[in-house]
């Protein structure tokens, strides 16, 4: 199993809720201003609508808001059912589950040894099972290119994986070191969200 690169280079991205929210206020903002504007103005302006205009353009303000405000709602709906179904598919998957068992078991296993005698010396990736690693490991890079793109609710993620994220990379930060020596752009995203979430 190859370890998963970023092949781009890196940019940042606009999340699409945040790129809604922001088109969602703006036409607010200008909403308000149109309002208070044609209330403000006198009769003589000619550009101020007549009473019946005036609530024609208010009622096609207030349904352009409800539908931006909808999709809003929805987008963030989507999203959030959406993570929740990538968590699933992860618990359930048997590759999944038999590679982060493997994991586990090895980082006890060090741990337990360490705390038997501290002064032992090596890496908790010493004599790992690579391929359980890069397999863990390539599932968080793709899990750190959602949260980063906006396609994963981060706030479900952080509060369902941050400590499994954090052990695992933590155990594992020499061998990524090593990997990032031969290939900078190894596990990028999952270096950046790890920081992150610190």
């Amino acid at each position: 199993m190859k370890v998963l690169a970023t092949l781009k280079p890196k940019r940042k991205y606009t999340k699409p809720s945040h790129l809604l929210g922001f088109v969602l206020c703006a036409f607010i903002a200008a909403s308000i201003l149109f309002i208070g504007w044609q209330l403000g103005s006198d009769k003589g302006n000619q550009w101020k609508l007549k009473a019946e205009h005036f609530f024609a353009a208010a009622g096609v303000i207030a349904a352009i808001l409800g539908f931006l405000f909808a999709g809003w709602i929805s987008l963030h709906t989507s999203i959030r059912q959406h993570t929740i179904t990538t968590l699933l598919d992860s618990r359930l998957s048997e590759t999944y589950m038999k590679y982060a068992d493997i994991l586990s078991k090895h980082y006890s296993d060090y741990e337990a040894s360490r705390a038997a005698n501290p002064a032992l010396r090596g890496s908790p990736t010493d004599n790992v099972d690579v391929l359980a690693l890069r397999y863990i490991l390539n599932y968080f890079e793709f899990i750190s290119i959602g949260v980063m793109r906006g396609d994963f609710d981060e706030e479900t993620l952080k509060d369902s994986l941050r400590s499994i994220l954090r052990k695992n990379v933590s155990m594992s930060m020499a061998w990524i070191k090593l990997e990032q020596s031969k290939n900078p752009r190894l596990y990028t995203n999952l270096m950046q969200l790890f920081h992150r979430w610190g």
